[in-house]
C-alpha cells in the first residue's frame, strides 16, 4: 500500500543518511564548493525528510511511539560536551512540528527530552543556530506547553482594493500614493 512505501522510504532514509560522509577521493575530484554544496543539498534533504514524517505523525499515518524512535536517532550520541550539531537542528525541527501531539500524549517522555535538550543547551558547545532554534523549543515547551502555536500567529494583510480606492478619491492632483502599511511599502503611478 501507499501508507507502507512512505513509512518503508522514511525509515531507510533514516538508517541510511544519518551523516553526510565522502570518501577522501570524492573530495579531491571535487572542488571545495561543489563539497559544499552537496552537504548543504544533505541537510536541506535531511530537514524535509524530518518535517514529513512530523507531519504525518501529526496526520495520524504514524503512530506517536515511532516519534521515541526518531528523537532516540536524533539526540543519540549528542552530549553537552559535544552535541551533534546537525542532529540538534534536526531535533529542534522535529519538536515544533510534532511538539503539540507528542506533548498530549506521551508528556512524561517530553518532558524527559526537553531535560536532556536543557542540559546540551547549557553545555555551550551548540552553534548558533542549533542553540537558538532549540531554545524556542524550549521555550515553548515551558510558556505554553506546545500549544498549538501555530494556529495563533495570524498574519494580517491589508486590503489593497480599500488603499486604491482612497487614492482615487485624493483626485488626479496626487501623482503617486505612498503609504507603509506593516514593513510593505505600495506605490501606485497615476494613469497605471
Amino acid at each position: 500500500t501507499f501508507r507502507k512505501k512512505i513509512l518503508n522510504r522514511c525509515q531507510d532514509y533514516f538508517e541510511r543518511n544519518k551523516k553526510f560522509i565522502i570518501s577522501e577521493e570524492d573530495k579531491l575530484k571535487l572542488r571545495q564548493t561543489e563539497v559544499e554544496e552537496q552537504e548543504e543539498l544533505f541537510r536541506e534533504r535531511k530537514k524535509g525528510n524530518i518535517i514529513f514524517v512530523g507531519m504525518l505523525l501529526n496526520n495520524g499515518l504514524i503512530s506517536m511511539h515511532v516519534s521515541a524512535a526518531i528523537i532516540k536517532m536524533l539526540i543519540e550520541g549528542s552530549n553537552p560536551e559535544s552535541p551533534d550539531q546537525d542532529n540538534m537542528e534536526s531535533l529542534a525541527i522535529f519538536l515544533d512540528a510534532i511538539g503539540f501531539n507528542l506533548n498530549r500524549e506521551q508528556p512524561k517522555y517530553l518532558s524527559s527530552i526537553m531535560n536532556r535538550v536543557a542540559a546540551i543547551i547549557q553545555g555551550g558547545k551548540l552553534i548558533n543556530t542549533a542553540k537558538f532554534s532549540l531554545m524556542d523549543i524550549c521555550d515553548l515547551y515551558k510558556d505554553k506547553g506546545f500549544t498549538d502555536h501555530r494556529r495563533e500567529i495570524q498574519t494580517v494583510i491589508p486590503d489593497l482594493s480599500l488603499l486604491k480606492s482612497q487614492s482615487t478619491q485624493q483626485g488626479p492632483q496626487s501623482a503617486r500614493l505612498s503609504s507603509s502599511v506593516g514593513s510593505v511599502k505600495i506605490i501606485q503611478h497615476s494613469g497605471d
